[in-house]
């Protein structure tokens, strides 16, 4: 997407509201981007060559520090490297799907299972039940999701596609063995961690600080978000299980009102049912 363009082709290519478009504007400008807007022509994204052959801008020294800390934090030129991209290696702000990412080698072999194709052993994987001692799974990932925090995998031993928390994976085995069989519709995630081949769309209404707390626990919905006439906030996007967004509702009483999507008023309506009846 290059050129001079109008708030609606953004708001169109990104998916996303109009009023979206000027708060993610403001956001690529204190990344150090030059863009310039005009009422009527629209916005520009200014590009100075010469400059940019010379010194890195914020997000490329961000990016050269994640790939330090994660491919070489113990190397003696590290800290030199960091003091030069004006990063403290002790503190800097990495994104959090690299923190999680247990470490380069695992990332690298899913990478290269998916392009081709091929079966993984997670030896081994820790499950959150406390009760579920850690065994080794074998896959065919599908598809990494939530900024490659999640591993969307096809289990063989089941038969059912399952997400796996990259954090939760000891170490990656590639096999090379290739799948033969028939695999069940691709399901995508919503920003609440929930997948489904299909998703419900849902409105809500909030106010700011709800609306940061979601922001904050959930970082792909800040997308879906735009100014409210109501709470201040609306929440218009995709759901793919009430359950995700349900306990955050609950968790904030009062904060947030359910615009429209039956099936979530009925989680959060059977939720409160079962709380009243738990405290008899």
């Amino acid at each position: 997407m290059t050129g001079t363009k109008r708030t609606k082709e953004i708001s169109d290519f990104l998916e996303v509201d109009k009023r979206s478009v000027p708060r993610l504007l403001d956001k690529l400008r204190n990344l150090g981007y030059n863009i310039d807007s005009e009422r009527r022509k629209g916005h520009t994204l200014l590009w100075d060559q010469q400059y940019s052959l010379k010194k890195f801008n914020t997000e490329e020294s961000r990016f050269l520090a994640e790939l330090v800390q994660i491919y070489a934090p113990e190397h003696p030129l590290a800290k030199g490297v960091m003091r030069k991209l004006d990063y403290d290696i002790s503190t800097v702000p990495l994104a959090k799907h690299v923190q999680e990412v247990v470490n380069s080698k695992n990332f690298e072999n899913l990478k290269w299972a998916l392009k081709h194709q091929c079966q993984v052993i997670l030896k081994p994987y820790h499950s959150n039940n406390e009760l579920s001692p850690p065994t080794d799974r074998t896959v065919l990932p599908l598809q990494l999701y939530l900024r490659h925090r999640q591993l969307y995998a096809y289990e063989l031993e089941s038969g059912k596609s399952k997400t796996y928390k990259l954090s939760r994976i000891g170490f990656v085995e590639v096999t090379n063995e290739k799948f033969n069989g028939s695999l069940p519709p691709l399901e995508k995630p919503d920003p609440f961690g929930f997948y489904a081949t299909t998703a419900d769309h849902i409105h809500l209404s909030m106010t700011k600080a709800a609306a940061q707390l979601l922001a904050e626990e959930y970082p792909e919905a800040e997308v879906y978000l735009s100014p409210d006439d109501d709470l201040g906030i609306k929440y218009k996007g995709p759901m793919c299980n009430p359950m995700g967004i349900g306990r955050f509702i609950l968790g904030l009483p009062g904060k947030i009102k359910v615009r429209s999507n039956q099936k979530l008023m009925d989680f959060l309506h059977q939720q409160q049912l079962e709380d009243l009846h738990s405290d008899e």
